[in-house]
């Protein structure tokens, strides 16, 4: 029964024929066959003579594996495929300094004065699609429109065509994933352009040669990390030692030709795929034809794999300090130094576990992280001017109880200090204990100027809000006008006044933990002021005219505090919730990008409405920041939907959790490595982990059975994938402050029509939309883009912009109060503006603006 091999015919016509006739015939047909297979050896040893016992093939590889654009992913191991095919091909060359677009369009130029021995170019790059048209990247493209450093598939052809051998043949590995949705990229669409070309070209009789090409639609490269290198270049090169010799027909020659280097790559590489990484990689050849690639005198034995790399000290302290500025909140206050120290770790670990030298990636490692470190070093000298009041400071509970038995018992002559015991309280603490029992409950004046009097003793120089607004209330204490009539004291007044000064001090240094909310709050806290100071002056003049009129005088000033009250706890309540809302804002740019990254390869389910529920929350928080006049009900409201914006991030969180929690040799470990979702100490372990499950499976391949499936195809997971991804765009765009409403529109009309380049135009409207705006009328636009997808300095000038207009209407604002208070506190309030203005200004030196 046949196998499907063509098979040997030796029904030589049955029996001879009787006679000496038959016998001299038959000898005749030997002797002939004899003549036949000695012409045949001479002939291969002639060959075997004039090649020198060597292949005469030109091996040529370009790998382009750099990219300066973080879009980018990096292609780590094109040059290990490079070297490990190269020492089969014995003057071959291995072209890595021809990365930019002027050096590898020179290159390719070159090719048509190389001579007519047997070519093999050998290509690995990234392919991306425009408008249907696949391209090759050089070292310096950007995402958008092809401009010179895109290089069209068909001019390679074309190369290809014009150098002057007969025998070519082209190895095309370029279709490598790279889709993501926050750099506007949608779709991988590469492997069906490439193969779409070639496929039309072989049809037409118009390709340069044959063309090898990795994988198939539906499919990406696979890493062997047991060799660093591909799995494509591993059986490539297992083949080119011999193994591929006859795996066609049967018939060995010691010579391995580009047909049975296909079939058994194809063969081997498939059976591998599925049966260790459970995916399916189809290797395609077009083109006719055959030639030999190779000689061998026997099959060589297969390389041992290199020791395992243990993963580098130094990787992991970079991971560790990425950490240590998630922790510090630098994806709020310099998000987009994170995003770059985030593509720079996964660059270097790429490369580093594909086999690249130790030294030179530590080295480009470190030398960005020094950039980086730099960029935060100036950035964090931006440092908010001295804290000025004692907003924050725990409560002195022992002190409290202290001073209220002191004043159980008071006596205008007997000092705090003389009751207080051991530990004796310390400045702080009385002053703070003071005011908090001032806001208390009213108090007879001889008490107030008591209280006062031992919280900013006379002489001393007030250090803070609070001392400054007591040393006043002691000279109001000490009128004339009420002494000898308590009654007309006006204790709730002072009472209101305390709590009025204290809403105020919270309001203001709510405000400073979010400048970004400032502009909101300029103009209320403005009139705030206005009205507090009016407030203020009525206050100390309570008691001027005498006893006339000081209780109607008293319950102005107690109304005017209250309203006061209000207005500043209003302002502190708004600036509270927005302080909430704006954090998970900020923790939505910061990690939906990743998430969304990390569910897209496989379809999410609940994950994907999760993930909606969390960007459209952010994108409503967005919208809300983006007015500086909103309904008093927003910041609640803001607020409620930050809380649901938080529960689905936490539950994105364990949905990512649960993906990697999985087989770690499958699709879903591998997806997540790829973004920077996880902690440097979960990165190693489950790298560990993953180099475990793949060597467990490696040994069972060996007693793998079955059918392999066939090649997967676009139209069914790349959709469902781009589907996943067009929707996390156009959420972060939306987040971005962005109108998405045409865009949604196309998402849904794509995924219904499953078009494969549709995504690649829909990918440039997503990259037009992120384009910074002309103008810079409203800056948080520019602000909250730059915070989503991280790739400009817009938000750290915009974060010292806004920082900077806070400081310095701070600045304005100790000034009027040193205006306000008199000379007695006006050392006080100068110096607190004089610093107010110089943080102002190392704002604005700081970033340049």
């Amino acid at each position: 029964m046949s196998d499907g091999r063509p098979q040997r015919d030796w029904r030589a016509g049955g029996t001879a024929p009787a006679g000496g006739g038959g016998q001299s015939k038959a000898n005749i047909f030997v002797a002939g066959l004899l003549a036949v297979a000695l012409a045949g050896v001479l002939a291969g040893f002639g060959y075997w003579l004039v090649s020198g016992g060597e292949s005469t093939v030109r091996y040529i590889a370009l790998p382009l594996s750099e990219h300066s654009h973080p879009a980018w992913p990096a292609v780590p191991y094109a040059e290990a495929d490079a070297e490990r095919l190269l020492k089969h091909f014995p003057g071959g060359e291995k072209a890595f300094n021809n990365q930019e677009e002027e050096l590898f369009s020179r290159k390719l130029d070159s090719l048509k004065s190389l001579g007519d021995r047997p070519l093999v170019l050998h290509i690995s790059a990234l392919c991306v699609v425009h408008e249907g048209k696949p391209y090759l990247l050089s070292s310096k493209a950007a995402p958008g429109t092809p401009d010179k450093n895109w290089h069209p598939l068909s001019d390679l052809l074309a190369a290809v065509a014009a150098c002057q051998a007969k025998e070519k043949l082209l190895i095309l590995d370029v279709i490598h994933p790279v889709a993501r949705a926050d750099r506007g990229i949608l779709a991988d669409t590469s492997a069906i352009a490439v193969h779409g070309l070639l496929k039309s070209r072989a049809d037409e009789g118009k390709l340069p040669g044959l063309v090898l090409v990795s994988c198939s639609p539906g499919e990406f490269p696979l890493m062997d990390e047991t060799y660093r290198t591909t799995a494509f270049a591993g059986y490539l090169d297992e083949g080119l030692r011999g193994y591929a010799d006859g795996h066609i027909e049967g018939t060995r020659d010691r010579w391995v030709k580009v047909r049975e280097l296909h079939a058994y790559t194809r063969d081997r590489l498939a059976k591998w795929a599925y049966f260790t990484r459970g995916v399916t990689q189809t290797v395609a050849l077009y083109g006719e034809g055959d030639f030999r690639l190779v000689p061998h005198d026997r099959v060589q034995e297969a390389e041992t794999p290199p020791a395992v790399l243990p993963y580098p000290a130094w990787l992991a302290e970079g991971w560790t300090q990425r950490d240590e500025w998630d922790a510090a909140g630098l994806r709020e206050k310099a998000p987009h130094l994170v995003a770059r120290y985030d593509d720079a770790l996964l660059k270097a670990e790429s490369r580093y576990l594909a086999g690249l030298a130790d030294e030179k990636v530590k080295r480009e490692l470190n030398d960005t992280r020094s950039g980086l470190n730099q960029s935060w070093d100036r950035f964090k000298g931006i440092a908010p001017p001295p804290k000025t009041n004692l907003v924050g400071t725990p409560p002195p509970v022992g002190v409290l109880g202290k001073i209220e038995g002191w004043l159980a018992s008071f006596d205008g002559k007997k000092k705090f200090a003389d009751v207080a015991g051991d530990p004796k309280p310390k400045p702080d603490e009385i002053l703070l204990a003071a005011w908090i029992r001032l806001a208390d409950t009213p108090l007879p004046r001889d008490q107030v100027a008591g209280l006062c009097g031992e919280a900013v003793p006379p002489g001393s120089r007030p250090e803070s809000s609070e001392a400054v607004f007591l040393s006043k209330l002691t000279d109001l204490a000490g009128k004339r006008p009420f002494v000898g009539g308590d009654r007309t004291w006006p204790g709730q007044a002072v009472q209101a006044a305390i709590k009025g000064e204290q809403a105020t001090l919270e309001a203001v240094a709510m405000l400073a933990t979010v400048p970004s909310a400032f502009p909101w709050f300029k103009a209320r806290l403005d009139k705030h002021d206005k009205d507090r100071l009016a407030a203020e002056e009525l206050l100390w003049s309570l008691g001027n005219d005498g006893l006339t009129g000081a209780a109607s005088a008293a319950n102005e000033t107690m109304t005017r505090y209250r309203a006061i009250e209000n207005q500043a706890g209003e302002i502190r309540d708004d600036a509270r919730r927005i302080a909430i809302a704006h954090r998970a804002w900020v923790d939505a740019g910061a990690e939906l990008p990743g998430l969304g990254a990390a569910i897209a390869p496989l379809p999410a389910g609940g994950a994907m409405q999760q993930w909606n529920r969390a960007a459209n929350g952010a994108a409503e928080i967005a919208s809300g920041l983006s007015q500086l006049e909103m309904p008093g009900d927003r910041g609640e409201q803001m607020a409620n939907t930050a809380a649901a914006v938080n529960d689905a991030l936490k539950s994105l969180r364990a949905h990512v959790a649960s993906l990697v929690a999985r087989e770690p040799d499958g699709k879903v470990t591998p997806a997540v490595l790829a973004t920077p979702r996880l902690t440097g100490k979960d990165r190693l372990a489950w790298l560990q982990k993953r180099t475990t499950a793949i060597a467990a499976n490696e040994k069972k391949l060996s007693d793998s059975v079955g059918d392999v499936p066939a090649a997967g195809e676009w139209a069914g997971p790349e959709a469902e994938r781009a589907a996943v991804r067009g929707q996390v765009a156009v959420g972060l765009l939306s987040m971005a402050g962005q109108s998405t409403g045409p865009m949604s529109s196309e998402v849904a009309d794509l995924v219904a029509k499953r078009d494969p380049f549709g995504w690649s135009g829909l990918a440039g409207r997503v990259l037009t939309a992120l384009a910074p705006p002309a103008q810079d009328a409203l800056t948080s636009v520019t602000d909250r883009t730059g915070r989503v997808f991280g790739t400009t300095d817009a938000p750290a000038r915009m974060s010292a912009r806004l920082r900077r207009e806070f400081w310095t209407a701070l600045a304005e604002r100790y000034e009027g109060e040193a205006r306000s208070r008199g000379l007695a506190e006006l050392r006080f309030y100068k110096q607190a503006a004089q610093d107010a203005r110089a943080a102002a200004d190392v704002a604005r030196t700081a970033m340049g603006s």
